[in-house]
C-alpha cells in the first residue's frame, strides 16, 4: 500500500493499522510489514536513525508494500526535503504549535511557488517521476499537536490548505499540562485535549492520528473518530515478547533463569 492507497482506504473510512520503527533496522521493517500492518511510521525523532538508515528502512517498507510516514526531528525544511526525496510518503512534523507552523510545515512539501522544496527527488523519481505535481501529489503533511499552545491553536493549525493529518502527542501534551507522561488519555483536561484534537481534525476534513498501547486500545480510538491508530515500535515488541519468555522461564524453573 502506497501513500496515495493509504489515504483513500482512510477517506473511505476503512481501518488501516500501523507501527513504529524506532530502529529502522531493514528486516524489523520487512518483519512488520509481512506481518500485515498497513503503514509504519520511522521515527527519526526519538531514536538513533540517520538518513541513510532512513534511506534502508524505506526501501524495505516498499518491499512489504507498507505506506511510510516519516516523524522528522523538527521544522527544518532542507531536511524535510531531503527525506522526501529518499522516497518517504508522508512526514510528521513534531511540535507544531501555530498555523503559521502548520503552513511551514506544508511549504516544506511543496516546490516553489508554493512552497520551498528543492527540487531534486532522487529515490522518489523511481515511484512519482519527476513532474513537481505528481511528486507534491504523492505526498502527505502531517503535524503532531502536543503541548498547551498547540491544543489552543488546533482549530486554526486544521484549517491550514494542504495539512493531511493532525496526530496528538499524549505524553507531551500530559507533560505540557504538568502531568506524568501518559500514553494513555488522563481523565480530565488531558482527555479532553485528545479529544479536541479529534474534532479539530474531524471538522476540518482531515485525518486525526494518535499512537496507542495495544489493538483493543487502537480501535476504540478508531471507533472515536481517530483514523491514524498504532499499536507499538519494533523496541516495545521486542521488549515484550522477550520479558515474556524470560519471566515463563524464571517460573518454570523456580526463578533461576541464570546461571
Amino acid at each position: 500500500m502506497n501513500g496515495v492507497e493509504l489515504r483513500d482506504a482512510l477517506h473511505a473510512d476503512r481501518p488501516a493499522l500501523g507501527a513504529w520503527s524506532t530502529t529502522g533496522n531493514p528486516f524489523s521493517i520487512e518483519c512488520m510489514g509481512a506481518a500485515g500492518f498497513d503503514f509504519l511510521l520511522i521515527d527519526l525523532q526519538h531514536s538513533s536513525i540517520d538518513v541513510r538508515t532512513a534511506e534502508e528502512a524505506l526501501r524495505a517498507a516498499q518491499l512489504r508494500d507498507c505506506a511510510t510516514v516519516v516523524r522528522l526531528p523538527g521544522l527544518d525544511p532542507s531536511f524535510a526535503g531531503r527525506v522526501l526525496d529518499l522516497g518517504a510518503n508522508a512526514l510528521l512534523f513534531p511540535t507544531v504549535e501555530s498555523a503559521r507552523q502548520a503552513a511551514d510545515a506544508v511549504a516544506a512539501c511543496r516546490y516553489p511557488p508554493a512552497g520551498v522544496r528543492s527540487f531534486g527527488p532522487f529515490r522518489a523519481s523511481l515511484d512519482l517521476g519527476r513532474e513537481p505535481a505528481a511528486l507534491t501529489a504523492g505526498v502527505s503533511c502531517m503535524v503532531m499537536v502536543e503541548t498547551v499552545a498547540g491544543i489552543e491553536a488546533v482549530e486554526e493549525i486544521a484549517a491550514v490548505d494542504g495539512i493531511g493529518a493532525i496526530w496528538v502527542g499524549p505524553s507531551d501534551l500530559a507533560l505540557s499540562m504538568g502531568l506524568a507522561p501518559s500514553m494513555s488519555p488522563v481523565p480530565g483536561d488531558h482527555q479532553e485535549a485528545i479529544s479536541r484534537v479529534r474534532r479539530a481534525a474531524n471538522d476540518a476534513g482531515v485525518l486525526a492520528g494518535i499512537p496507542c498501547l495495544s489493538a483493543q486500545d487502537a480501535w476504540a480510538r478508531w471507533c472515536d473518530g481517530f483514523r491514524l491508530v498504532t499499536t507499538g515500535s519494533d523496541v516495545q515488541y521486542l521488549r515484550a515478547s522477550s520479558a515474556a519468555d524470560v519471566v515463563t522461564w524464571g517460573r518454570l524453573t523456580g526463578g533461576e533463569s541464570r546461571g
